[in-house]
């Protein structure tokens, strides 16, 4: 085997953990089919993540005639520093040319690749990158615990298995403490990649920098031995494939991958890389490999909070990072690449000098994830690789769109389930898996899918066989067939009347060879003094108040409370889909910061998910706690969280942030009877009035149905509403109602199609008092006025279009006056309102009404008769308010007076 050349510049590749969390710099990547490989290399550094090495990765294709291999040795002849026959990979010298390197860093890099990717010999050329590792600074011991192990119920996996000294879990990293307490006695002899020396021939793997005793730490620390931590098992064997050398800081992607190559060729079942580089196809190559030697290769998702969307390998097991609060870590990576989450945020480990510290990053997520691996295999060592990895996959937590999917993956790895379906799959048994279906009201009902995280070793079909029928708190379940995905039964739980408490209860699944397995479904129940309680405001104001500040290349949300305000605006919503362009009503496209408060109105008393989709950073809080924590460089992401609240509005407080690229800010809600959806304007208020804010409601005495419509002969001349005053009507009717759809023909009752105007008098009455949002859609112009006051504007020469505006008005009725023209062509005049706590629609008849002029009228028939005569006698004999005809509050002989003088005089 070749050597590495003495040329080659000094080169790392970043372990991936830290304790502030490391933020991603734009950078270009070579373009990737759907494996990683690359097809038109245009590769850009990230410094402090991948830097330039002056080598290149390449591959030739496997599928070239044996004849044309000459041409791929021609092509790399006198760049070659090293050869990895196994996976047919060339390491070459590119930077070491004074032309090349001359040229600035990179240049032989991107010139060489796309030189060699030109020929069609090639299945993919890429740097051999290097990056600085990024160093952790350990916390006190003794601060919190190893939180991670209760969310994955480790303690329940080993009650099954503590992990078997036949399986071997490899590291690829800095090196190991060989003396520490929680490491030593069970280790087995590794590998130094960097001088291609087994550890029995005099390779060392003590430990150059402290990363690789923390990560052995997180999936294999030993347990049970009185001192330090546990890792995910507690009996592995620990295998070290040392990739640095004293004072380096850094590792080559090519030893990187030798190391994890070596492991397989040397007994070890799992193999896990805590360093950055993963989207570049050698690493698929390597997966594929070690596969095929019965080893699965597990690899960092990366801190940088990028969306890696571009790859997915199908024999590499990328790992993303977790927090406590169950969700993606703001800072990893994520995407369709990434195919498991673990817990990667303050992991306490081992740590170099026999102490124990914490750290966070991909780097500790993905041992863990290597220890779930382990602990399948130490549960059932007969397993295949592929069968390791289908558990690994299907005993997920599920997160986002279910199953597999193109932000979390799988989910979540759970330590208990794997283990658990690990046992269960040697007898070929269908495998149930425990379900945590979340907060629920006492006296509530919910849809289970049980058989979403459900499967069969043998792929055969399952199904529902048996339940509890009475859970353990006095619940009732019951099956809903063919409510679920696909037509599949789920479980439908009715929760016991009283509470608080964690329930229980069990369901029974079978194959279609009659094998059955169980499991159990957790739910918590929940009283309503657990609830919030909400704020509910006198009378808020429709939208959601906007704070926007001008930042400077943030990484993270900032501390808002110390900026000042550029703009401050209110919206109807919070559903911001910018792109590139600028970001709400804020007036810039990057460096962008958004503060939204206001109140969030809940029809019911239910536990509630909200979402925050954001590009990039987002947390949203209900009152002073924290619901949704989306926070870091990252592209369009959703997080989510549960929340337990009363009907009624609640004060809610979403921030943002958005470095560079395009900007998106989505907020969801489901529950309360609300399937999952973008949180409505009707649901969103903002700020508090008093009753004397309002204007109050006019007093038009004796009234009848619809509006007075005056209708005016103008010119095809006409382009602005005209003054009505100087003008006499040519008709004086009435209208039920303002909601005519464009046509070409006659407008309303006008009898004129062009050339005309309206004046629409009267009165609108409303039901409570608020703020009232009034719109206008016409063609052409028009306006609306209530109680005197301009509300919308909307004149002028358009087609079809909507303007509103808001009025504080207070129970009651108020004039309204609504002016319209038509030049020519379609018209259309379609008038709308959206009370306090009432969704826009169309102003119904029954909320309209106008002066009557004739009281004598008395049943509005538009005719003074006999009718209205004994209309009113009967009111006046029922002593009716409607009798009371001279206003004075009574109903009297004075009434029926004024009612008969009225009567006799007519209209």
């Amino acid at each position: 085997m070749l050597h590495r050349s003495v040329l080659r510049t000094a080169a790392f590749l970043a372990l991936v953990f830290f304790v502030s969390p490391v933020m991603g710099w734009q950078a270009g990547v070579a373009r990737h089919d759907g494996g990683g490989k690359s097809l038109s290399p245009s590769f850009v550094e990230r410094p402090g993540i991948v830097e330039f090495s002056g080598q290149l990765i390449a591959r030739p294709r496997q599928d070239l005639d044996p004849a044309a291999r000459p041409l791929v040795d021609a092509a790399v002849a006198g760049m070659v520093a090293k050869y990895y026959p196994e996976v047919d990979e060339f390491v070459l010298d590119v930077g070491s040319r004074e032309g090349d390197m001359a040229a600035g860093p990179g240049w032989g890099e991107n010139h060489h690749a796309g030189r060699l990717m030109r020929t069609g010999l090639f299945e993919y050329v890429h740097p051999n990158w290097k990056c600085f590792r990024v160093e952790t600074i350990p916390n006190d011991p003794q601060f919190g615990a190893q939180w991670h192990h209760g969310v994955m119920r480790s303690a329940q996996a080993w009650d099954l298995t503590t992990g078997s000294p036949s399986v071997i879990a490899a590291f690829t990293d800095t090196g190991i403490d060989l003396t520490h307490p929680d490491l030593a006695a069970n280790r087995v002899p590794g590998f130094n990649a960097v001088t291609d020396l087994a550890e029995v021939n005099g390779g060392q793997v003590w430990d150059v920098g402290g990363h690789g005793t923390h990560v052995a730490g997180c999936a294999a620390a030993i347990g049970n031995n009185g001192v330090g931590v546990a890792g995910i098992g507690w009996n592995f064997k620990i295998m070290m494939i040392r990739v640095e050398e004293p004072g380096w800081g850094y590792a080559y992607l090519d030893d990187l991958l030798q190391g994890a190559r070596w492991a397989a060729d040397n007994g070890a079942k799992t193999v896990s890389t805590s360093y950055s580089g993963v989207d570049y196809a050698g690493v698929g190559t390597t997966g594929t490999y070690c596969k095929n030697r019965g080893t699965l290769h597990l690899y960092a998702a990366g801190n940088d909070g990028r969306d890696l969307s571009w790859f997915d390998y199908p024999n590499t097991i990328v790992v993303g990072a977790s927090h406590s609060g169950e969700d993606r870590a703001g800072w990893s990576a994520y995407g369709k690449a990434v195919d498991v989450f673990a817990p990667g945020e303050s992991i306490l480990s081992s740590c170099i000098g026999g102490g124990w510290c914490y750290a966070s990053g991909t780097s500790m997520a993905t041992p863990v994830a290597n220890g779930v691996c382990a602990m399948i295999w130490a549960a059932r060592p007969s397993l295949t690789a592929q069968q390791v990895e289908n558990i690994l996959f299907a005993t997920c937590k599920d997160w986002g769109a279910p199953g597999n999917d193109d932000v979390y993956g799988w989910g979540r790895v759970d330590t208990y389930d794997a283990v658990k379906a690990a046992v269960s799959f040697g007898s070929n048994h269908p495998v149930a898996v425990d379900d945590n279906a979340g907060k629920i009201l006492a006296g509530a009902s919910l849809r289970i899918d049980v058989l979403a995280n459900d499967f069969d070793p043998q792929s055969q079909p399952i199904s529902i066989v048996g339940f509890s029928p009475a859970s353990g708190l006095g619940g009732t379940v019951s099956l809903s067939t063919g409510t679920g995905p696909g037509g599949r039964d789920e479980l439908l739980y009715q929760a016991p009347a009283v509470g608080p408490g964690m329930d229980t209860f069990t369901y029974t699944i079978q194959d279609s060879t009659g094998l059955t397995d169980g499991a159990t479904v957790r739910l918590q129940v929940m009283t309503l003094d657990e609830f919030r309680v909400p704020e509910n405001p006198n009378y808020p104001m429709p939208g959601v108040e906007g704070r926007y500040y001008a930042l400077s290349s943030p990484t993270q949300l900032p501390d808002f409370s110390v900026l000042t305000p550029i703009v401050v605006k209110v919206r109807p919503d919070i559903n911001i889909n910018a792109g590139g362009g600028v970001f709400g009503d804020s007036g810039l496209a990057d460096n962008v910061g958004a503060v939204f408060e206001g109140w969030l109105l809940v029809p019911a008393d239910d536990v509630y998910t909200l979402y925050a989709n954001s590009d990039d950073g987002s947390r949203l809080l209900i009152g002073d706690t924290v619901v949704v924590s989306n926070d870091g460089l990252h592209g369009p992401v959703e997080a989510g969280g549960e929340i337990a609240l009363r009907a009624g509005r609640h004060r809610i407080r979403v921030e943002y942030f958005e470095a560079g690229g395009g900007a998106t800010l989505v907020v969801s809600i489901a529950g309360g009877g609300l399937s999952k959806q973008v949180i409505p304007s009707w649901m969103w208020s903002h700020g508090d009035f008093a009753d004397s804010d309002f204007l109050d409601p006019a007093s038009p005495g004796v009234t009848r149905p619809g509006l007075d419509a005056n209708y005016y002969a103008t010119t095809l001349f006409i382009t602005t509403l005209p003054n009505f005053a100087a003008l006499t009507p040519y008709l004086v009717t009435s209208v039920d109602m303002l909601n005519y759809a464009p046509t070409s023909g006659v407008f309303a009752n006008s009898g004129r199609s062009d050339a005309v105007a309206a004046l629409f008098t009267g009165f609108v009455t409303v039901g409570e008092t608020g703020f009232h949002t009034f719109y206008s859609n016409s063609d052409e112009g028009s306006r609306v006025y209530v109680g005197g006051h301009l509300v919308v504007d909307n004149n002028g020469l358009h087609t079809m279009q909507e303007r509103s505006g808001m009025i504080g008005l207070k129970a009651g009725t108020h004039a309204l006056r609504v002016e319209y023209f038509e030049r020519t062509g379609s018209c259309g005049l379609i008038v709308s309102h959206q009370g306090p706590s009432t969704p826009k629609a169309v102003i119904a008849a029954a909320a309209l009404s106008r002066v009557n002029p004739c009281p004598a009228d008395f049943d509005g028939s538009g005719f003074v008769d006999t009718d209205d005569f004994d209309a009113f006698v009967a009111a006046f004999e029922a002593g009716g308010n409607d009798a009371d005809f001279d206003g004075s509050g009574f109903v009297d002989t004075d009434d029926f007076d004024s009612f008969v003088g009225a009567f006799t005089l007519g209209c």
